[in-house]
């Protein structure tokens, strides 16, 4: 299939209910660093954070919602990292 890439990007608006189904039918790389491995991964999201809020986000290919940080802090005023 011929993509009509302009600088090797290729940009398509979708509604973000359609953008997990749409990536995994293209099967569009959604990893944080373009890890999958296949012939059929030769697109990937070049933005995986930009899924992130979609409905149906988890089915496109390698997406992993992002890490959040917790900080406590402790009666002393010091800020630790959470478990």
């Amino acid at each position: 299939m011929d993509y009509p890439m302009q600088d090797g990007v290729f940009t398509v608006k979708v509604r973000s209910a359609n953008a997990g189904y749409m990536l995994r039918r293209w099967n569009v790389d959604c990893s944080p660093d373009h890890h999958l491995q296949g012939l059929e991964y030769a697109l990937w999201l070049q933005d995986p954070l930009s899924l992130y809020g979609s409905s149906n986000a988890t089915i496109a290919p390698g997406y992993e919602p992002p890490r959040i940080q917790l900080v406590e802090r402790r009666t002393d005023g010091q800020a630790t990292e959470a478990p």
